[in-house]
C-alpha cells in the first residue's frame, strides 16, 4: 500500500479524501472528549437530548454530524435519533488523543524548541486507556492461568485502571492485588473504580516508580506467593539501556525468588521488516507502535529472542510463551 497524498499525480477527489478523512479523525477525537461516544453508546438519541445531557452548543454538535451524516462517516440516522455505524472506534482514538500533543508538536521535537517529558507529554488518562484496551487480551491469558491459585498476591506493574487486579482479586477471597502507576491522575481514577467493586480492602494502589522496590514492596503481604504482571511496559525500561532492565529483573528475582513474573510485550519489527510485511495490519500497527517511543523517550519495542536473551539474563526461567491479539507474546516465567 502507498501513502496516495504524496503520489506525484493526485486527482482532486483523491487529495479531497485525504483531508477529509483527517477532518473526520480530529471531529471524533473532539467527540471522544465531550462524552459523545460514550453516550451514543447507551442508545440512540436526538441533538437535542445529546446537547442538553452533555452539556454541549446545540448548533455545533448538528453541523458536526451532519457532516459525517454527509460524508459516509461513522454515524447513522434514523428519524431524528443519530446512532454509531458499525465498530467503535475509541480503541484507537484513545491512542491518538494519549500521544496528540506529541504528534501536534513533531515539528517543535525536531528543532529543540520543545523537549519530550517537559513541554511536550503523554495524557496519562487516554494513555491507560489505549494500554488497557491494546493488552486487554494479553491480560485476560494471564488472569485464566492465575485465577485458581490461592493464597497468592498479583502485583500490577503500571496498573492504570486497575481492571486486571480488579478481576483477579474477584475470583477468590484469598486474593490481593498491588497495582502501581506513577501517574497520579490514572491512580485516582483507579481508586475510584476500586471502592465501587466493593473489595477494596484486598487492593493497595501506589503512586510510585515500579522501580522503587522498597517502597511499593511494603505493601506486598509476605505470607502469600507473588505474582508479577509487566504488561507493556517494560521495554521503557531499555532506554537505559540492557543492562539497567536486567539489573531490575534480577533485583525483583532476588527480593521475590518464589515468584512467577509474566512479561506481555509486543513482538516487534524492524523498520526494514515493517517495510517487507505483506500483512497490512501489522504493517500499519507496527509503524504506529515503533514510531512514537523515540519521540517519547522509551526504549524500542523488541522482537521474541530479544526478550528471551534478557530474561534469561536476569535469571528468570521461561516456561512458555503464548502469543495474544494484537501481536503481543505474553512470557511465563519463574
Amino acid at each position: 500500500m502507498s501513502f496516495s497524498f504524496f503520489k506525484k499525480k493526485n486527482s482532486a477527489s483523491e487529495s479531497l479524501r485525504w483531508t477529509s478523512d483527517y477532518l473526520i479523525i480530529q471531529i471524533c477525537l473532539g467527540l471522544e472528549r465531550v462524552g459523545f461516544l460514550d453516550y451514543l453508546k447507551k442508545g440512540p438519541a436526538t441533538i437535542a437530548d445529546i446537547s442538553k445531557d452533555l452539556h454541549i452548543q446545540q448548533n455545533f454538535i448538528a453541523v458536526l454530524l451532519d457532516y459525517l451524516l454527509a460524508i459516509d462517516g461513522p454515524i447513522e440516522k434514523n428519524g431524528d435519533t443519530f446512532a454509531l455505524k458499525g465498530g467503535n472506534p475509541q480503541k484507537l482514538l484513545w491512542a491518538i488523543l494519549a500521544y496528540r500533543e506529541v504528534f501536534n508538536d513533531f515539528g517543535a521535537l525536531l528543532l529543540g524548541e520543545k523537549k519530550y517529558g517537559q513541554e511536550v507529554k503523554r495524557d496519562g488518562y487516554y494513555l491507560q486507556l489505549a494500554s488497557g484496551a491494546f493488552s486487554f487480551d494479553a491480560n485476560r491469558i494471564v488472569l485464566e492461568k492465575i485465577k485458581e491459585v490461592g493464597n497468592s498476591v498479583f502485583i500490577d506493574f503500571g496498573c492504570g485502571s486497575a481492571e486486571t487486579i480488579i478481576k483477579f482479586c474477584s475470583v477468590r477471597g484469598d486474593h490481593f492485588g498491588v497495582g502501581i502507576d506513577n501517574n497520579e491522575a490514572v491512580v485516582l481514577e483507579a481508586r475510584k473504580r476500586i471502592q465501587q467493586s466493593g473489595i477494596g480492602e484486598r487492593i493497595a494502589l501506589c503512586n510510585a516508580d515500579v522501580q522503587n522496590i522498597d517502597f511499593w514492596q511494603k505493601h506486598v503481604p509476605t505470607q502469600k506467593r507473588s505474582i508479577f504482571l509487566a504488561s507493556t511496559m517494560l521495554h521503557e525500561f531499555l532506554r537505559f539501556g540492557d543492562t539497567f532492565l536486567i539489573d531490575f529483573l534480577k533485583e525483583l528475582k532476588k527480593r521475590f525468588n518464589s515468584s512467577r513474573l509474566f512479561v506481555a510485550e509486543y513482538d516487534g519489527l524492524s523498520f526494514e521488516e515493517i517495510k517487507n510485511e505483506k500483512d497490512e495490519r501489522r504493517k500499519l500497527q507496527a509503524a504506529l507502535y515503533e514510531l512514537w517511543h523515540p519521540f517519547t523517550e522509551q526504549g524500542m519495542p523488541q522482537p521474541r529472542e530479544r526478550w528471551e536473551s534478557l530474561l534469561d539474563a536476569a535469571g528468570w526461567k521461561i516456561s512458555e510463551v503464548i502469543s495474544s491479539e494484537n501481536y503481543i507474546l505474553v512470557y511465563d516465567c519463574s
